[in-house]
């Protein structure tokens, strides 16, 4: 069943840094792929709460701090991740949070 939720509440609510987000995709016992749109840790969260076939795609390649990044989940339109979501994606992609890597 799809979530019904609003992903930018969600996303919202992921912490207020990049450290705060991993710590919470660790808490929820996710893991993921580095650099896949689908399957890694942010995605596989969202798919965790409900959202069906969740993307993550960095507004430009290869991610930065600075980029916004865009969240696309099935059945809502994109949405933007707020800035310490942003700077996770790009911290993860270059491998700052290893225990978030499924090996």
């Amino acid at each position: 069943m799809s979530n019904t939720i609003d992903p930018a509440i969600v996303l919202n609510r992921l912490g207020s840094t990049k450290e705060d987000v991993a710590d919470t995709i660790a808490a929820a016992g996710v893991v993921g792929l580095l650099k896949e749109a689908r399957g890694c840790a942010l995605g596989n969260y969202l798919e965790l709460q409900g959202y069906t076939k969740p993307s993550v795609f960095p507004s430009v390649e290869p991610a930065t701090e600075e980029e916004v990044l865009v969240v696309l989940v099935d059945g809502w339109a994109g949405v933007v991740a707020p800035q310490p979501v942003a700077e996770f994606v790009a911290a993860y992609d270059r491998g700052a949070f290893a225990d978030l890597v499924d090996a």
